[in-house]
């Protein structure tokens, strides 16, 4: 028996199982489909009410406390900058116990 007979054997004793899996799977891609759809829609419409109705009360909020939060920004911006230095100067302590200790050790090999 060849190959194409066998494979038509199979398609003619599975036609129903087959038949019954592609349905299973156009209903589970449409459920899908429309659950994606569904949750862009609700999605859009709560941005919309955000933009909408809560928006300015939002900015309100934010000109109220913008003086907090810049100071909170200018205290942050001082501890990255001093721990980015304290880092800085542990690095370079490093690289030059690490240069000394090189030096060291290839003037002792040629004396």
């Amino acid at each position: 028996m060849s190959i194409e007979a066998e494979v038509k054997q199979i398609i003619e004793n599975s036609h129903e199982d087959i038949v019954a899996t592609v349905k299973e799977q156009l209903k589970q891609n449409i459920i899908d489909s429309l659950t994606y759809n569904f949750r862009a829609d609700v999605s859009q419409i709560v941005s919309d009410y955000l933009k909408d109705s809560m928006a300015d009360d939002i900015k309100k909020m934010l000109d109220d406390e913008k003086e907090n939060m810049l100071n909170e920004i200018q205290k942050s911006c001082i501890t990255i900058a001093a721990e980015v230095g304290k880092a800085m100067v542990e690095t370079a302590s490093k690289n030059l116990s690490s240069s000394y200790n090189s030096s060291d050790i290839i003037k002792k090999i040629f004396n």
